[in-house]
């Protein structure tokens, strides 16, 4: 669950190979205040601001594409915007974007006004979630170096150039 301003919470049945009636849903005081509608997929809750909740789905075949990401109001539980994503399991919120890893090795920001895409890398973050230090955004090359090691990257987090590699 994530907490402020009212509790978002995932719930619904797991059929191993993917979700069954998954839904978020808002309580504040021990009442449900809403629910979205209910998807047979892995929903996993992203991120909250003052005023969306962010939440993609997920399956079993974990890739880069074919799953769906949701912004939605958090007062009401009305649908802001989706976007066609791979499965998301992490991101973090930063300003006005949204940094979210599709898959196990796409990295995309997405503008949090209309989620249309600001960049993205094909790599995956250097530590376990997504981290953002100033401007800076820190990933995994996906390809090896001459001494098999995978650098390093850091990466301009408003457009997604390159600052440097470290092998």
């Amino acid at each position: 669950p994530v907490a402020g301003e009212g509790v978002f919470v995932i719930v619904g049945w797991d059929a191993t190979s993917h979700g069954i009636a998954n839904r978020l849903i808002r309580i504040d005081d021990g009442s449900m205040t809403w629910a979205t509608k209910s998807y047979d997929r892995y929903l996993h809750l992203l991120q909250k601001s003052d005023e969306t909740v962010y939440f993609g789905t997920s399956d079993d075949e974990y890739g880069a594409q074919g799953e769906t990401l949701f912004a939605i109001q958090a007062s009401n539980g009305d649908q802001r915007w989706t976007v066609e994503a791979g499965d998301t399991t992490d991101a973090i919120l930063v300003d006005d974007t949204l940094y979210i890893v599709e898959g196990s090795s796409r990295t995309t920001a997405l503008a949090v006004n209309d989620g249309s895409e600001l960049w993205h890398k094909v790599m995956r973050p250097a530590s376990d979630d997504l981290r953002v230090f100033d401007d800076t955004m820190y990933l995994v090359a996906e390809e090896q170096n001459e001494n098999g090691n995978y650098p390093v990257v850091a990466v301009n987090a408003t457009d997604g150039s390159e600052r440097w590699r470290f092998s």
